[in-house]
Order: C-alpha cells, then structure tokens, then sequence
C-alpha cells in the first residue's frame, strides 16, 4: 500500500504543483497561504478515502472561502476556447449537466475500478479524469488545482504514489478534442 503523504509532505507537493503549473501558465495566480493551508486539508481528506468521489464544489468552498467571494460557487461567465471560438457547452449553463453527465459518472467508475479504460497506464487514466474536470472548468479559479488533487487521488487509488507531474498544453488540447468533445457530442448532440 501507497503512504498518504502527511500534512509537511502535502504543502510541499502543492507548492511545487503550483509553481511548475504557473511556469507553463504565467497567468496562474498563485494560492495564498490561507489557501494553501485549507488545500492541504483538503487534499489529505481527499487521498485518505481513495476509492470515494467527492464533491467539488465542496472542495472549492474549504479552499477559496475567505478568499474568493466565489468560492463554492459555479461560473457565471462564458468560456471562450483557445481558438476564440465560443462553443455551446462553455456556457455556464452547461457547467452542472458537464458535471453531472460526464464528469461524476467517469469519475465514480474509475474509483470504484469499474471503468472501460480509454487508456492503459494507471497515471494516464488519473491524468484524463482530471483532465476531464478542467475541460468542463466549473469554477472561475482553482480548476486546476482540483484537478491535480482528482488525478492524485486516482493515481493513490491505483496504488501509484502522488507526484507532481506537468503535461504539455498540447496533450490537454489534444485531451479535449479527441476525447472531451466527443463525450459532450454523445450526451448533448
């Protein structure tokens, strides 16, 4: 069995998360200590029930209060994609359908290892199903970092220990049409 990093370990892991995300995304606020204190929490609460899916916006509310007067709240702003081009499910009416349709479900099987594997290395499938939240970008902030926090879970899950593993852009864009549009295709036509 997989060690739970402790608290030390956790701030630690997250800062580093965060650091290398904002060298590839410069725009990427980074956390206060408040909110630091409060992921850590989080994460360790995350990672101590591996094969429990836990609600996000719950999540986002801990982190963010106090200092997000949206925390735990959905976006209420549309999406534009990296091409310009405002697509339907980027509404921010879409965000709880995304959730409920596409994310949850996915991410409930693959804890539960009830899953069809899209693909075949356990660090893959924890990367697609935080990958997958970030696509549906329910919040105005902390997407990403929740994100990190699904795919450690998942790779705990797994077996797999939690590290901190950057991706390209490019494998998130290729992530989000390959696989992203056509899930939202299927479930909203």
């Amino acid at each position: 069995m997989v060690k739970i990093p402790t608290a030390v370990e956790t701030t630690r892991l997250l800062n580093e998360f965060m650091r290398k995300f904002h060298e590839q995304e410069p725009k990427l606020k980074p956390l206060r200590p408040k909110e630091v204190l409060a992921a850590t929490e989080v994460a360790r609460t995350i990672w101590l029930h591996p094969q429990h899916p836990f609600a996000m916006r719950a999540c986002h509310r801990v982190i963010f209060t106090g200092t997000d007067a949206r925390a735990g709240k959905y976006r209420t702003t549309r999406l534009v994609g990296m091409s310009g081009v405002f697509r339907e499910y980027q509404s921010p009416a879409r965000v709880e359908q995304l959730l409920d349709r596409v994310f949850y479900p996915a991410y409930e099987q693959v804890l539960t290892g009830s899953y069809q594997a899209v693909a075949s290395e356990p660090a893959d499938v924890a990367w697609g199903i935080g990958a997958l939240f970030r696509c549906i970008h329910p919040f105005e902030t902390g997407n990403i970092l929740l994100s990190w926090l699904i795919e450690s879970q998942v790779r705990l899950r797994f077996g797999e220990r939690v590290v901190v593993r950057i991706r390209s852009r490019q494998d998130f864009v290729d992530f989000r049409e390959q696989y992203f549009l056509k899930l939202v295709e299927v479930h909203f036509g």
